[in-house]
């Protein structure tokens, strides 16, 4: 490989996402598409990938959302549990 020449993503993975290909070039960057472990396909900026800034195609924020709304439910469940124990 040549001093100008840069290793091409295609097949690594970031997170969920998996390069499928380089999808063109703009002033800010190259940009790939990527296939998210969900199933969507994604553009994703090469430096946003290589610095772990994107790591999937928003899924993961949806499911840590998720999680984050079940645990706190989970919690006030307890807490009314226990404060049914104490009145009972």
């Amino acid at each position: 490989m040549n001093a100008g020449q840069k290793k091409s993503l295609r097949g690594k993975r970031f997170g969920k996402l998996t390069v499928l290909k380089q999808w063109g070039k703009r002033k800010n960057g190259t940009y790939h598409l990527c296939q998210c472990r969900c199933g969507n396909k994604t553009i994703v900026r090469g430096d946003r990938l290589k610095d772990r800034k994107t790591k999937s195609c928003g899924c993961l924020q949806i499911d840590m959302a998720r999680a984050i709304i079940r645990n706190t439910t989970q919690r006030q469940q307890e807490m009314q549990e226990k404060i049914s124990l104490r009145e009972g």
